[in-house]
């Protein structure tokens, strides 16, 4: 039947969250690997048993009675759940404040509400979907206003991500809802989808149980998605293999320099909206140790005040100076058009958008291109990437001002089962996706587009604007090229996973903690990027009296190792919030 692909895509995702749950938190890349593993062998045929006349009687062991061994007692089947089927609930109307990207408006320029997509999902749950639009850019700024206002919508997206305190702040201010009462009864597929997996569960609640919002779900774990990528074609063009040093990157970043005028050689974008200090340039901060807050075991470090650090950005220091590094903080010019002029060798980027990178060069210049995935440099770091299934794309909290919370979660649910699962991954058949031999595959609307419109744009309009649901984050890798295909394995290739990732989005801070952050943390990360931007792209000279200025700065004035003490603590309780 063709719709079989529904019910793999579910139970891959539930049984990858089984995997993660039984495994070591400290383990992600061997829980996503054995999962993957566990699936294929569930679709084995099993083995045909042996006759009654064939099979060989077995020998009588001759054991001691004083050794004799009490047989196990039998392994207790693992409960299966049965979930009730899925009907729509009563004609329901829901506001939501929805949050769009200005870069990809330009392809819609009715908004996002006007995608079909809506009049689908609405058919399905019988709800009515009214979108109030506001770009990424004017986001913190509206949703702090109908805050102030006491005038959120029912259901509002991404509002942890710039309310002060995040979602359990919210929750305490009264402004969304705690979903935890609410969800396992009207919200069942969602629920399993999550519950079955510890790690997951735990960065959903925060330290009292409660549950802010709802968030998409990934059917497979993909613990790193994203990397370098290098000019293979310019690599074969001056004898250089992809550098796996600090030192080979500098030749190559020297050679593409002057064999083709590559006058910026390595870039990379910096995300403002992170407030991280300076930046992590994806595959080379690996050689040298986090740039952010981290854990050695269960202890919280600060990348930015340990001695690796200044290393990392003498090195850099090095690179610009000799015009071979910069970042997307120091120019007005995007990625996409310095690559397009032949100013990057090497970049980091997600493997979606190496075609639509490359159709921005002239015409006789993209069949000569060849970008490959570039593993990080220096041996594999211990710091292994977050396991969870649960990913920000699509999470959504329900404000106190929704009358109707239960008939909300009712309808997300339906993007949880099997049949909502490819409409929330695919999209509509007949318009985004078709069915090749029982498998639903993407058509030419979403990855051939005439104008140019990126894959993830298309996807993201056509497919899921923007709600929670089961992802299949493979839907679109059957159209990658093998090198794009193969970055996820190079990239992951850096990690040991012997420690995790420090879960610092997942933290919920104390009043008290909140406010200790709010004075000191803006301005630390400030002045520490001040600093290493100064040390890169400026004069500061790293000498041992200007990295003790920093350092006693840092500590005396900026207050490091209060900050570190409140994630400590607020790190130190997200171990043990209770998921049972």
């Amino acid at each position: 039947m063709k719709k079989s692909v529904l019910a793999l895509l579910l139970a891959a995702c539930m049984l990858l969250a089984m995997m993660a749950g039984c495994g070591s938190a400290a383990e992600p890349a061997a829980s996503g690997a054995g999962a993957e593993g566990s699936a294929a062998e569930a679709e084995a045929p099993a083995a045909e048993p042996e006759t009654e006349a064939e099979a060989e009687p077995a020998a009588e062991a001759e054991t001691p009675a004083d050794s004799a061994v009490e047989p196990e007692e039998p392994a207790e089947p693992a409960e299966e759940i049965v979930l009730p089927p899925y009907e729509p609930g009563d004609d329901t109307p829901v506001t939501m404040l929805f949050q769009f990207m200005p870069f990809f408006q330009s392809w819609f320029p009715e908004g996002w509400g006007s995608s079909p997509w809506w009049d689908e999902f609405e058919s399905r749950t019988n709800t009515t979907w009214e979108l109030r639009e506001i770009s990424g850019m004017a986001w913190q700024e509206n949703v702090n206003l109908l805050c102030a206002s006491n005038d959120l919508p029912d259901v509002v997206s991404n509002i942890g991500n710039v309310y002060s305190g995040g979602l359990s702040q919210a929750i305490r201010d009264e402004m969304i809802l705690d979903l935890s009462p609410l969800v396992e009864e009207n919200a069942p597929y969602y629920y399993n989808a999550i519950s079955q997996d510890e790690y997951t569960m735990r960065t959903i609640i925060n330290d009292d149980g409660e549950m802010g919002g709802m968030y998409a779900v990934n059917s497979k774990v993909y613990p790193v998605t994203n990397g370098l990528w290098i000019r293979k074609d310019w690599l074969d063009g001056i004898g250089m293999d992809v550098p796996r040093t600090t030192e080979d990157m500098k030749k190559v970043l020297a050679g593409f320099r002057d064999t083709y005028g590559a006058d910026i050689g390595l870039y990379q974008m910096v995300h403002m909206n992170e407030n991280k200090v300076f930046t992590a340039v994806e595959g080379v901060w690996n050689a040298f140790g986090s740039t952010d807050f981290y854990l050695e075991g269960d202890e919280v470090r600060f990348g930015p005040v340990q001695d690796y650090y200044f290393d990392y950005l003498a090195f850099l220091k090095d690179l610009a100076q000799d015009g071979l590094f910069l970042t997307s903080s120091m120019t007005d010019q995007t990625s996409m058009t310095l690559f397009a002029s032949g100013g990057i060798g090497i970049q980091g980027d997600d493997p979606d958008n190496l075609t639509a990178n490359i159709a921005l060069l002239p015409e006789e210049e993209q069949a000569k291109v060849e970008m490959v995935p570039m593993a990080a440099l220096g041996e594999p770091t211990e710091l292994g990437p977050r396991a969870s299934i649960a990913n920000g794309e699509g999470s959504i909290s329900i404000s106190t001002n929704c009358e109707a919370p239960e008939a909300v979660l009712h309808a997300i649910d339906y993007l949880f089962t099997e049949e909502g699962a490819i409409l929330s991954s695919y999209g509509i058949e007949g318009l985004t996706f078709e069915y090749e031999d029982g498998q639903p595959q993407l058509t030419d609307l979403i990855l051939k587009d005439p104008d140019g419109m990126p894959a993830r744009a298309a996807m993201g309009y056509f497919c899921n604007p923007g709600l929670p649901g089961i992802i299949d984050p493979d839907r679109s890798h059957k159209y990658w090229s093998d090198a794009q295909k193969s970055g996820y394995g190079i990239w992951e290739s850096a990690y040991t996973g012997s420690s995790m990732t420090f879960p610092k989005d997942a933290l919920s801070l104390t009043t008290e903690e909140q406010d200790s952050i709010a004075v000191y943390y803006n301005d630390m990360v400030t002045y520490a990027t001040e600093w290493a931007n100064g040390v890169v792209f400026g004069d500061t000279e790293l000498t041992d009296a200007e990295i003790e200025t920093y350092r006693k700065t840092m500590t005396d004035s900026m207050h490091i190792e209060e900050i570190t003490g409140v994630y400590q603590a607020a790190y130190d309780r997200f171990l043990a919030r209770d998921v049972g």
